[in-house]
């Protein structure tokens, strides 16, 4: 990418240079006796020529900044792919699952998220799994059989799921994390305001309820979140 920008600039100088080489033989045909090619000089070739090297002049300007810029997001995008890691917690097979997703889509290196040696404080992505484990989460209100509407109760196997679930979500985001940390809750259940009110205000968190998702939410926290200490 950086060679390509380097070949235009090059060009755009050439062309620039060529330019100004026509301009110094045009003003020596402007000093002749020739009254045509003097008249043509003055009132089509100097101008176009002026045009021309002040829009060369402008594309140069234009294509340092733009490079600048995308030199920054590829070496952005480049560290997040390679250098970034993630940690796992909760449901094992969830995890394999997850694990499985990202060999097939090759998107980071494995040892960048298959390596017991990466704990939770030194990953930048955490995913914590919570498979669902209650059949069904309301029944219907026995002290209300002949409303229609009539109001739902929980069953008590979705309450202790809920229960199990906040907890999970607790120990992690009351001081596992840091703000450069990304969070990733990965269910099939469905949670409770009370179980999302853990991390619905904090930056970089995320909750799937859908496996094929995950990679994607991956890919964008790798490449949007902010420089840790020591980078």
């Amino acid at each position: 990418m950086k060679k390509k920008y380097r070949e235009i600039r090059y060009s755009i100088a050439i062309i620039v240079v060529a330019i100004i080489v026509a301009l110094i033989t045009f003003k020596w045909i402007n000093i002749s006796d020739d009254r045509r090619w003097t008249d043509l000089t003055q009132t089509f070739l100097y101008p176009l020529c002026y045009t021309i090297i002040g829009s060369a002049i402008l594309s140069c300007a234009a294509l340092a900044i733009s490079n600048k810029v995308l030199d920054r997001y590829n070496d952005r995008i480049g560290y997040g792919l390679a250098k970034r890691t993630i940690y796992f917690q909760g449901d094992e097979d969830q995890i394999q699952r997850i694990k499985k997703d990202l060999r097939i889509s090759n998107l980071i290196k494995a040892q960048n998220y298959n390596n017991l040696h990466i704990s939770i404080a030194d990953a930048d992505i955490v995913i914590l799994c919570i498979k669902k484990k209650y059949k069904r989460a309301e029944k219907d209100n026995p002290e209300f059989p002949e409303v229609s509407n009539k109001p739902k109760i929980r069953t008590s196997e979705y309450t202790e799921w809920l229960e199990s679930a906040y907890r999970q979500i607790d120990t992690i985001t009351n001081g596992s994390l840091v703000d450069s940390q990304a969070l990733i809750i990965f269910t099939d259940g469905w949670l409770d305001h009370k179980a999302k009110s853990l991390f619905d205000q904090r930056s970089f968190t995320t909750l799937v309820n859908t496996p094929g998702r995950i990679v994607s939410d991956i890919h964008s926290l790798l490449t949007t979140l902010p420089p840790r200490n020591g980078e």
